[in-house]
């Protein structure tokens, strides 16, 4: 069985990806999911010498049994809440009486807040994180060379400067959010700036119907060890066996 992967056209050197899935996955589609995002894992580790990180997205916890799947594994895990940023949006704030003036009837307010959990034991807590909570569209994997405190360092001085209401300048750490639209948009300064210092990306993306994958460098090699092959028609994708 492949996985196929859809090229989300971008300037390089960054290039973006997509796993198409639709949330919550089916048993089959998870586990070739979870085959792929652990061999992948394992060979960009290997290959870049590269650690990682797992978040959760609160969002999308009420998917089937999501919320009990965190309270089953919470002494393992040691969640910390952090807050998931857009860099290509406004920053947040609270609902103002024009916004919520402005809906329509039966129309919700926008999302006031992506709230993210982040693993905090190591990275075999954070692989059984990925692992039991993929499927559900809340899964978040960085992977950088910077340790754990750089990486929320950087993150941290990018993305919350521009925040200014003070309801979302007191979370212990900041995240990237990107989507499809986010990886084809923003320019080879923008990424390089927004993505602060991860070298690979990847997030459940369930308003993308699939699993988002940014890196900064090529995942051609990377992707042919796993015995995957390019295929150009009729639109290019990586066709990877799992």
């Amino acid at each position: 069985m492949n996985m196929v992967l859809k090229v989300i056209p971008r300037q390089p050197p960054w290039e973006a990806l997509i796993l198409p899935a639709s949330f919550p996955m089916s048993d089959p589609e998870v586990a070739s999911a979870r085959r792929f995002l652990s061999r992948l894992t394992a060979a960009l580790a290997q290959e870049w010498k590269l650690k990682w990180e797992v978040f959760l997205q609160f969002t999308e916890l009420h998917q089937r049994d999501g919320t009990q799947r965190l309270a089953d594994h919470g002494r393992e895990w040691i969640p910390g809440v952090g807050l998931g940023v857009w860099p290509d949006r406004p920053p947040p704030t609270i609902w103002t009486r024009e916004v919520m003036e402005q809906l329509r009837e039966g129309e919700s307010p926008p999302t006031l807040m992506y709230q993210v959990f982040r693993v905090t034991t190591g990275l075999e807590a954070r692989d059984h994180a990925r692992d039991v909570m993929l499927g559900l569209g809340t899964v978040i994997q960085i992977m950088t060379t910077d340790d754990t405190d750089a990486l929320l360092g950087k993150t941290r001085r990018v993305l919350l400067p521009p925040i200014q209401d003070p309801a979302f300048t007191c979370f212990p750490y900041y995240i990237p959010m990107f989507g499809a639209a986010s990886l084809q948009s923003a320019t080879a300064a923008q990424m390089e700036e927004w993505s602060c210092g991860a070298t690979v990306y990847i997030r459940e993306s369930y308003h993308d119907k699939g699993i988002v994958i940014g890196s900064r460098q090529g995942l051609g090699a990377v992707l042919e060890k796993l015995g995957g092959k390019l295929v150009r028609e009729p639109e290019p994708a990586w066709q990877v066996p799992v």
